[in-house]
This record gives C-alpha cells, structure tokens and sequence, in this order.
C-alpha cells in the first residue's frame, strides 16, 4: 500500500485508488493481518485510507495451517537457503511482515503483490520475491496486479 501511494498518489491517480476501493468488497483483493497491523501503526494517509475502505473480509487472519507454513518458511531462511542469509536478515524478515504474507500465499494459494527485485545471491535481506520462488508462489508487481484484475485507467 505505501509503494502503491508513493507511484501512484492518490492526488494524482484519483481513479486507481476509487477503482481499489470498488473491489475490495469482491474479495479477489486480500490483506494479511499483519500488513494491517504495519499500515495501523504507521498511520499515515494511506492507512488512513486503507481503514476506511477495507473491510474485515479482505483481511487474512492466521491459522493452524498457515502458522506450520509459516514454520515451513522459518526453516528456508534460517537453514535450508543457499547462501545462508545473515542473522539480522532473518530477524527483520520476521519482524515485519513478509515472512507472513509468504506463509498465508503458501496456504491460500495466492498471488502476491509485491515491489521488490528478487536478489537470490544476497545474505543482507530476505527479499519477499526469493521466498516465494522457493515455495513455487507467483508474485507479481503492481502492474500485474492490475493486469490480472482487469483494471484500466
């Protein structure tokens, strides 16, 4: 959502952000509950935004099946990634929430949106792109977002 203000400004791409807010309540757009918690925290007018227009059925909340995935993806990036990721990597990987948006993907079978560059030699960050590769997790950008939603501006 930040990435998606700070390329797309609502100011600017009034017709984006109404369109979002149209579909959200069909439920082909989800958030994890953790990228909730972040967005509450920051506090910023895209949360505000995203507070106002997303309702409690677009949110993914964990369960048991998700929190052993999530194990799944603990066991990647602390032992079984090649070359082996620094430990402060793995840290802020499971500080924010990444690391859950890949567990609930690997659940659910979905698609995830997301900016980053896959970097599969780095040891310094755990990219979200890189994650997903190894559990066979489509991601995409936010032009494929749209693209697969159909959208156009």
């Amino acid at each position: 959502m930040i990435a998606l203000e700070q390329t797309y400004p609502r100011a600017i791409f009034p017709s984006l952000w109404n369109q979002f807010a149209q579909e959200l309540p069909f439920g082909r757009v989800f958030f994890h509950e953790e990228v909730k918690k972040e967005l509450t925290v920051w506090n910023s007018p895209v949360s505000r935004w995203f507070q106002a227009n997303t309702p409690d059925t677009c949110i993914i909340h964990p369960d048991e099946q998700e929190l052993d995935e999530l194990g799944q993806v603990a066991d990647w990036a602390e032992n079984l990634r090649h070359p082996k990721f620094i430990d402060a990597a793995v840290d802020e990987f499971f500080k924010v929430a990444d690391s859950w948006l890949v567990a609930s993907a690997k659940r659910h079978r979905f698609v995830i949106v997301t900016n980053e560059k896959p970097a599969p030699q780095s040891i310094a960050k755990v990219k979200i792109p890189d994650a997903a590769a190894y559990f066979h997790i489509p991601c995409v950008d936010t032009i494929g977002m749209f693209q697969r939603l159909g959208w156009v501006f």
